[in-house]
């Protein structure tokens, strides 16, 4: 599957509108998280034989020092945006 930059970028920025008509604000009441190891998270097969654990204020910091240019916004640090995104669809 091939997606377009373009088109992610417009629909993530009407989710963000609409957090936005909300109060423009989000209060989480967790920190931390499982992570599904990168190797287990695709296969089908097999239940993952081990979790990590992220921590979502350590995500919002690592948000924060891209955003300020202390970090490069590398495609990697996305994973850090996605836990910070869950946590809010989830909420």
């Amino acid at each position: 599957m091939k997606l377009e930059v373009g088109h992610l970028r417009k629909v993530a920025g009407m989710f963000f509108d609409c957090l936005e008509k909300r109060g423009g604000s989000i209060e989480l009441n967790v920190d931390y998280y499982w992570i599904v190891p990168r190797d287990d998270r695709y296969n089908m097969q097999a239940r993952p034989a081990s979790l990590e654990c992220g921590q979502l204020c350590s995500d919002v910091d690592d948000l924060a020092e891209i955003q300020c240019g202390n970090l490069p916004p590398e495609p990697l640090m996305l994973r850090t945006l996605a836990a910070v995104l869950l946590a809010i669809a989830e909420r």
